[in-house]
C-alpha cells in the first residue's frame, strides 16, 4: 500500500505565505509596505533553503537504503530520486536564478552589495520582459510556465511508474496519490479552483488571465522577487512530495534532530479592535504526538502540530507613537517530545497595533446645531466587516442607528460635544465637535398671492383680501437640516388702525399643513385708505417643529406695521 505524502507544516505556512502575497498585489500598497515584499522574499528564501537540506538529505537516505539493500528494484527508487533532484537542480539553478532572477535584478536596479532594490514599485520593464509586447514577441513568463508545468509532468511521471509497477497497489489507489500531484506549476486563471466562484466579479476577470498576465502583469519589481521565491517552493514542494514517497518505497527512515519554533502572523500591524491572528507551530518532528502549545500561560488547541494564537489587538492613546503605531508582544511555548524526555521551546514575538483613523460624514461638517438631530456616518476603514460601532457623547445624547451612523442631539447649552468611538466595548479613538445654536426664522407677511409685502411701501387697497404670515428658516440651516427646519405661527393678530385708533383686529388661523397663519381682509377694504388707514401685525407665538414633533418656543420680533398704499 502507498500514500501520497502529507503536507508539511513548512508547506502549508509557504502556501499562506502567497494568499498574503496576492492579497498586497490585489490592493495600492506604500512604498513603506513595498519593502515588506523584500521580507517577504526573504522569508521564501529562507523556507527554500530548508527545503533544499531536507530533500537532499531525503536522496541521502535513499541513497544508503539502496546501498545496504540487494533489492534491483531499490536501486531502481534511488536512481528515480536521483534524477528527480537532478531535475530540480536544472530548473531551479540554471534556468529560475541563472536567467529569469538574473535579469529581474537588472530590470530592479539590484545592488549585490547592499542587496537593495533601486526601483521598487516600477513595474513596466519587467512587463516587456516576463509578459512581452508587439515589437518582442511573448515574453519569459511563458517559457518559465512551459519549463515548470514540463518539470511537474515529469516528476508525476515518476510517481505514477512507480505506483504501477508495485503489484500490491489497486488502480484506484495509484490515482488517489496521483491526485496530491498537480497536473500543473504554474496555472492559468481558468486552471486555479479558488476563481471559480462567481460572487466574487474579480474571479471572472482572473479565470480569462494566464498565467504570466495572472503572476506579472502590473507587479512592481519588488513583488516579481517573491512571486519567483513562491514559484521555487511549489517546485521544491512536488520534489519533497515525490521523495517522501519514494522515501517510503525505499523504507528509507530519518529522525529530526533539529527543532525550531516558528511564529506566523497574519500580519505585523493590526488596526486597535481587529483580532490579531497567528499560527504558531514546530519546523520538524518525528513524534507522532502533536506537541504542547501554550499562549501565554493557557493552552491552545493544536491540529496538524499548529497551534492557532487569536486574541483582539488592543492599545491605549498614550501606546501610540507619532506614526500611530503601538509596538506589542505576545509569548508562549512548545513543548515536544524527544527521546530523552519533553523539551520546551519558549515563543517571542512582537507585533504592532495600528491606530485606526475615524471618518466623518456629516453635511454639518464640524459644527453641530444644538437641540437638533445631527446624523453623522462613523466609519473606520481599517476595522473593515469586524466594525460593530458603539458610541458614547459628552454634552449630547446619541442615538445609534444602521451601521456605522449614529445621531447627535447636542444640549441646548453646549458649547462642544466629544463623540467617542468603540468597535464592540474596544475603545477606538475620539472626535470633538462645536455647536451653535440654530439660527432665528424670518417673519415674511405676505399678500393673498403669497408675495412678500415690502413693509416700507405697505399694501395696496386693491388686495385687501388676505394677509398670510410665515417663519421662514435660515436657508444654510433649511438645507442642512430639513426636517428641523419646519416653523409654525401658532399665535398673531392683525389690527386694523385708522388714524391712532384700532378700529378692528381678528386672529389669524393657523394651517398646519404648511406652518403658516392667515386672516381675511375684506371686512376692511371698504374703509382702507392711503395715509389713514394701516395694519398692525402681532406676532405671539412661533414654535420651531424638531425631527422628534416636538414643538419649540423661538423669539422672533412681536409686531410687524403694515401701510395702506394706493
Amino acid at each position: 500500500m502507498a500514500g501520497g505524502a502529507k503536507e508539511t507544516p513548512r508547506q502549508k505556512m509557504i502556501g499562506l505565505m502567497y494568499l498574503v502575497l496576492m492579497a498586497m498585489l490585489a490592493i495600492n500598497v506604500s512604498s513603506t509596505v513595498l519593502e515588506k515584499f523584500m521580507f517577504m522574499r526573504d522569508s521564501l528564501q529562507a523556507s527554500n533553503d530548508q527545503a533544499i537540506y531536507k530533500n537532499a538529505e531525503t536522496v541521502s537516505m535513499i541513497e544508503a537504503a539502496a546501498a545496504k539493500s540487494t533489492e534491483k528494484k531499490i536501486k531502481e527508487v534511488y536512481a528515480d530520486a536521483k534524477s528527480i533532484q537532478q531535475k530540480t537542480d536544472g530548473l531551479v539553478q540554471d534556468y529560475i536564478d541563472a536567467v529569469v532572477v538574473e535579469k529581474l535584478k537588472e530590470i530592479a536596479g539590484y545592488d549585490p552589495v547592499t542587496q537593495e532594490i533601486t526601483y521598487l514599485d516600477k513595474y513596466d520593464d519587467q512587463m516587456v520582459y516576463t509578459i512581452g509586447n508587439e515589437v518582442n514577441g511573448k515574453g519569459e513568463a511563458y517559457t518559465m510556465q512551459t519549463k515548470l508545468n514540463e518539470y511537474a509532468s515529469f516528476v508525476k511521471g515518476v510517481i505514477k511508474k512507480n505506483l504501477e509497477a508495485d503489484p500490491e497497489i489497486k488502480p484506484e489507489e495509484v490515482e488517489a496519490v496521483l491526485k496530491q500531484f498537480d497536473d500543473k506549476i504554474a496555472k492559468d486563471g481558468g486552471d486555479i479552483e479558488a476563481f471559480n466562484d462567481n460572487d466574487h466579479p474579480k474571479n471572472i476577470e482572473n479565470r480569462k488571465k494566464d498565467f504570466a498576465h495572472l503572476q506579472f502583469d502590473h507587479t512592481p519589481n519588488v513583488a516579481c522577487f517573491a512571486l519567483i521565491e513562491q514559484l521555487k517552493a511549489d517546485v521544491y514542494k512536488y520534489e519533497s512530495q515525490a521523495l517522501a514517497y519514494l522515501a517510503k518505497k525505499a523504507d528509507a527512515k530519518t529522525d529530526f534532530d533539529r527543532v525550531e519554533a516558528m511564529v506566523m502572523p497574519e500580519s505585523r500591524y493590526v488596526a486597535a479592535g481587529t483580532k490579531y491572528k497567528a499560527k504558531m507551530f514546530i519546523a520538524a518532528s518525528s513524534s507522532s504526538k502533536d506537541p504542547d502549545m501554550k499562549f501565554g500561560k493557557s493552552n491552545i488547541k493544536v491540529e496538524d502540530g499548529k497551534g492557532s494564537v487569536e486574541f483582539v489587538a488592543r492599545a491605549s492613546d498614550k501606546d501610540y507613537d507619532k506614526n500611530g503605531q503601538a509596538k506589542k508582544s505576545w509569548s508562549g511555548s512548545i513543548t515536544y517530545s524527544t527521546p530523552f524526555g519533553p523539551k520546551t521551546i519558549d515563543v517571542n514575538t512582537e507585533y504592532y497595533v495600528v491606530k485606526p483613523s475615524i471618518e466623518i460624514q456629516s453635511t454639518t461638517v464640524n459644527t453641530l446645531y444644538r437641540g437638533c438631530a445631527n446624523t453623522l456616518n462613523v466609519k473606520v476603514p481599517a476595522l473593515g466587516q469586524a466594525y460593530n460601532p458603539t458610541f458614547k457623547t459628552t454634552n449630547a445624547e446619541a442615538i445609534k442607528g444602521q451601521g456605522s451612523l449614529v445621531t447627535i442631539y447636542p444640549g441646548a447649552k453646549a458649547k462642544k460635544v466629544d463623540l467617542s468611538v468603540y468597535n464592540g466595548s474596544d475603545y477606538i479613538g475620539k472626535q470633538s465637535f462645536t455647536t451653535k445654536a440654530v439660527p432665528k426664522p424670518t417673519v415674511v407677511v405676505k399678500d393673498s398671492r403669497g408675495k412678500a409685502i415690502d413693509l416700507m411701501k405697505g399694501l395696496a387697497v386693491n388686495d385687501m383680501k388676505m394677509l398670510i404670515v410665515e417663519a421662514k428658516s435660515d436657508e444654510e440651516f433649511k438645507n442642512t437640516l430639513p426636517k428641523e427646519a419646519r416653523y409654525q405661527v401658532a399665535e398673531a393678530e392683525v389690527i386694523f388702525v385708522k388714524g391712532n385708533r384700532p378700529i378692528g383686529r381678528q386672529k389669524l388661523k393657523l394651517n398646519t399643513k404648511n406652518g403658516m397663519a392667515a386672516a381675511s381682509l375684506k371686512k376692511w377694504s371698504m374703509d382702507a385708505k392711503k395715509g389713514n388707514t394701516r395694519l398692525v401685525v402681532e406676532v405671539k407665538k412661533v414654535y420651531r417643529v424638531n425631527s422628534k414633533g416636538q414643538k419649540l418656543p423661538v423669539s422672533v420680533p412681536s409686531v410687524y406695521p403694515v401701510p395702506i398704499a394706493n
